[in-house]
């Protein structure tokens, strides 16, 4: 299968798979009606014994907050929380973030033996979309704050950004760029007008790794692979719909207690 590892991590387990599974099979890990989840939940448990097995995979229901949970036991796939982040010591489990342009995010302590699994889109990582109150705890901080509760420490927390849309590709307007503060401008380069609009780019993997440094963690390694860009390899969310295509597939990152 085709998976990438952080050298940050080190010799923590695990991995951010692409679309290709054995021998160049689609490799669909969402949750979409529009696919069959009796493959896609093989493919899962597959990915997540390809880094790790037996362990069982726990994987939370995204729904673009900065919500956080911590896990101690495993859940069934029908009781799956609604967050954006979960965060466990347990070396039974497998935690695994499915994504298509939003950044998945794996945080480690070694020392303490945490670990955690972040879907980290803009909403999660600004932490506010209320225009007059910017700049609020997001997922990431949330995230780190939560595997302290477990005995990790900030400075030993490392942090890698997996595949997401590159800055080059994520085209955004004015009301999108007022959910951000002034401090966060250097993450906005100007795109022009295109069709009577005001237009920028937007850099989610260089804003996600600039919260986990303010946030005090040790390091942060963000992985270069654009899923926009390479589209044949990574699902993407922006690439799919911009050809009216009517799935565009999940690909998962995982990531175990060593």
């Amino acid at each position: 299968m085709d998976f990438l590892r952080a050298a940050a991590l080190g010799d923590v387990p695990h991995g951010f798979f692409g679309r290709s599974g054995p021998d160049g099979a689609q490799f669909d890990c969402g949750f979409s009606e529009q696919i069959d989840q009796a493959v896609a939940q093989q493919n899962r448990l597959s990915a997540a014994a390809t880094i790790q097995p037996p362990r069982a995979l726990i994987m939370p229901d995204q729904i673009h907050s900065t919500d956080v949970l911590v896990v101690d036991a495993p859940f069934a796939l029908d009781q799956r929380p609604k967050v954006d982040a979960l965060v466990t010591n347990n070396r039974d489990l497998v935690i695994g973030i499915v994504t298509a342009d939003c950044a998945p995010v794996l945080l480690a302590d070694q020392v303490a033996g945490v670990v955690c699994g972040a879907h980290a889109g803009w909403r999660g990582a600004v932490g506010s979309t209320d225009t007059d109150d910017n700049g609020g705890p997001g997922i990431l901080e949330n995230a780190v704050e939560a595997m302290e509760q477990l005995g990790a420490e900030r400075n030993r927390i490392v942090a890698a950004i997996g595949p997401c849309i590159a800055q080059q590709n994520y085209e955004v307007d004015a009301p999108f760029l007022a959910n951000f503060d002034d401090a966060d401008q250097g993450h906005f380069t100007e795109a022009g007008i295109r069709e009577n609009v005001h237009r920028w780019h937007f850099d989610l993997p260089g804003y996600a790794a600039a919260r986990l440094a303010s946030a005090g963690v040790g390091y942060v390694e963000v992985l270069d692979f654009d899923t926009y860009a390479h589209s044949d390899r990574y699902y993407s969310f922006r690439h799919a719909t911009r050809r009216k295509q009517p799935n565009f597939g999940r690909q998962i990152s995982v990531i175990a207690a060593l």
